[in-house]
């Protein structure tokens, strides 16, 4: 569990407010309100942060991977065996270079049952 250590430096509330003719009582009911926050994070939480992120990225593309791999028809096993991941962390893909890999999964639906999985699995 990573230290929440997190802290506010700036908090501002804007509000563009017309010129009214009381204006004790404003009408706020057509005037919009931003909120703007600015937080710094210590770098060194900052970098834990990071690597968690990149850890649980990286458990959901293989688990990805191990699960579109049985679900990819098999006639010759070139497509089932180019499932390979290009990258680690937040920079990581799930790629086929097979050259009819995009006509493969979108007939048999692969990418959306894989998403509705990994939703399942990772919630």
């Amino acid at each position: 569990m990573l230290p929440a250590v997190l802290r506010f430096v700036a908090f501002r509330v804007v509000r563009a407010i017309g010129r009214s003719e009381q204006p004790e009582l404003p009408n706020l009911g057509d005037s919009p309100i931003r909120v703007r926050t600015r937080v710094d994070i210590n770098p060194s939480l900052h970098t834990k942060m990071q690597r968690a992120i990149d850890q649980k990225v990286d458990s959901v593309m293989k688990y990805g991977r191990e699960q579109v791999r049985p679900m990819t028809p098999k006639q010759t096993g070139t497509m089932r065996n180019g499932w390979k991941i290009k990258g680690r962390g937040h920079k990581a893909e799930l790629i086929n270079l097979v050259p009819y890999s995009r006509y493969v999964t979108e007939k048999y639906g692969l990418l959306k049952k894989l998403e509705t999985l990994i939703q399942r699995k990772f919630r």
